[in-house]
């Protein structure tokens, strides 16, 4: 699937279709009554990396003229509002296992603990949810990696045509070793350096 290029203008083509145009000429756009459109996104106190995402992603709002308002907040504030639905968007990251899809069953699945959007479902609240929620029991049964490649494929498409969760980052990772250390293929995933300790080895100081 490719990235979605940006499109300032559609993006405010989208927001007049539902009703936000800027009606006071302050270059923020406003509700059918007048009232600047504006929402608010929780994000985890004293984490800079994640507040200041969210200040640049404030400022690229703006240029369509929409007004989002970065909260800090502790912890418990953020699990409770998520827990409680009184939130209009959060900004946060979990860890997850990034070598097979199946073993996150409490993120991808609609009973999940983990299901963000729409939690607690005692049946899945959408039918998409409900593809999504079939395909992943038939991956943690299937055997063969091409047709398990290709039903998680159908899972990212569901995810990506829906969108309940968007991610603003990748992680750039970079692996520092010494000169003395061989054999040393750098992987992705954890551990990194260590995932074929049997080929490494280290030369005497000198030798090289």
């Amino acid at each position: 699937m490719a990235e979605p290029a940006q499109n300032l203008d559609q993006a405010r083509a989208l927001l007049k279709k539902i009703g936000l145009i800027d009606r006071t000429g302050d270059g923020l756009v406003d509700d059918a009554a007048g009232k600047t459109a504006r929402f608010e996104v929780m994000t985890l106190v004293g984490n800079t990396v994640r507040q200041r995402t969210m200040y640049i992603v404030q400022e690229q709002l703006r240029t369509i003229g929409l007004h989002m308002d970065v909260t800090p907040v502790p912890m418990g504030s953020v699990q409770g509002a998520w827990k409680e639905g009184t939130y209009d968007a959060i900004y946060f990251g979990v860890q997850s296992d990034s070598i097979d899809p199946s073993r996150n069953p409490e993120f991808w699945l609609s009973s999940g603990q983990f299901h963000f959007w729409n939690p607690s479902q005692p049946k899945p609240a959408t039918a998409w949810e409900g593809q999504v929620d079939a395909l992943m029991a038939k991956i943690a049964v299937e055997t063969n990696p091409a047709a398990r490649h290709k039903m998680f494929a159908e899972v990212q498409r569901l995810f990506h045509a829906h969108q309940p969760v968007i991610y603003f980052v990748a992680a750039e990772i970079m692996i520092a070793t010494s000169a003395r250390l061989t054999g040393v293929t750098a992987a992705v995933l954890q551990p990194q350096v260590l995932w074929n300790a049997e080929r490494l080895s280290v030369t005497a100081a000198g030798s090289r």
